[in-house]
């Protein structure tokens, strides 16, 4: 017998978490906004969700917010956040960095692979 635990999404790009040193965070964006220029990085583009500079900030978003993982156990069907996401980005946010929620089409995905940036991903979310 199988049971299905995850659904199986149509998305064509990655998420990840970036940890970042703050003042990388502006040549990040600018970063982010010329690689979702390219009309070659398919239809799911190139983009930041979220930035957290506080733990704060990131209390905010995902107690009572879209990802709130205490209030709702099964948590959303896609781009879910899990407690173990939440402590890692926490943590990030402990040791003074800025957490940076993204997504990087597919198509994109060399072109950040090749840049500075993509060591300092620190969570892989899908």
């Amino acid at each position: 017998m199988k049971v299905k635990l995850d659904f199986v999404t149509n998305s064509s790009s990655a998420c990840y978490v970036m940890s970042l040193k703050s003042d990388l965070v502006p040549g990040f964006e600018d970063f982010m906004n010329e690689l979702d220029k390219n009309p070659d990085h398919g239809n799911e583009g190139v983009r930041i969700y979220e930035t957290f500079h506080t733990l704060k900030e990131l209390q905010e978003y995902v107690n009572g917010g879209p990802y709130d993982w205490a209030s709702k156990p099964m948590g959303l069907k896609f781009n879910n956040w899990e407690e173990g996401t939440y402590l890692q980005v926490k943590e990030i946010i402990d040791e003074g960095h800025v957490a940076v929620y993204c997504a990087i089409d597919y198509n994109a995905c060399e072109e950040f692979d090749d840049s500075i940036y993509s060591g300092m991903a620190a969570v892989d979310m899908c």
